[in-house]
């Protein structure tokens, strides 16, 4: 059976003092967490781009409200990685507590943008139940 570390394997008696493990695993994480949101941030700009291209004749509003919201989370991701990056190098109490604030943050968005497409989802479900033709109707007249 293979032996693993642990984080707590470092830990000193003083609170106070992040282990080091602690600050290689933040240093390792914050490329990850900044590739994604700055590849994900460029594929949303291209989108952006499509659309005006594409909506010249009519732009369809969903198309950049969809953009508007990726592009919030991902910068919302970005700050995340940013402070993960800035604790990694500090190794603070301080930038610690920045970098859970910032995972919070993008985590608390994301559920939330969650929450509300489920409610959408299950009022258009109820709508398409009640009555499939208001549904058919609503798609006939969008495209």
């Amino acid at each position: 059976m293979e032996e693993f570390d642990t984080l707590d394997s470092d830990l000193s008696v003083n609170e106070t003092e992040i282990p080091g493990k602690v600050k290689q695993l933040a240093r390792e994480i914050a490329p990850w967490i900044k590739l994604v949101a700055l590849v994900n941030l460029g594929i949303q700009v291209i989108n952006l781009l499509i659309s005006f291209a594409y909506g010249l004749g009519g732009f369809e509003p969903s198309s950049f409200i969809s953009v508007a919201i990726s592009v919030a989370l991902y910068v919302t991701l970005l700050n995340w990685g940013t402070a993960m990056d800035r604790f990694s190098k500090e190794g603070s109490i301080r930038s610690f507590s920045d970098a859970m604030k910032k995972q919070k943050n993008y985590w608390m968005f994301l559920g939330i943008i969650l929450i509300i497409a489920l409610v959408v989802f299950l009022i258009v479900l109820i709508i398409a139940i009640n009555d499939p033709h208001i549904l058919q109707d609503f798609i006939r007249e969008v495209t």
